[in-house]
């Protein structure tokens, strides 16, 4: 099956983005000051998730194009 029907496809994970990084806060428990987050698809590149990475105090950095 060709990458490009994957790509646009695929479901969008963004909605798990919230509780995955919880769950990896909750697990490794407290971190630095700075955290740098790099998520390599655009489909991570809206409002909410910007909003939620704001508010947990990371460094976000998003893809301009998936991978």
């Amino acid at each position: 099956m060709p990458a490009r029907w994957w790509s646009t496809h695929a479901p969008n994970d963004s909605p798990l983005l919230g509780p995955t990084l919880h769950a990896a806060m909750d697990r490794v428990g407290p971190l630095p000051d700075a955290v740098n987050v790099n998520l390599v698809d655009r489909g991570y590149d809206s409002n909410a998730s910007r909003a939620l990475l704001r508010e947990l105090g990371f460094i976000s950095e998003i893809a301009l194009h998936s991978l």
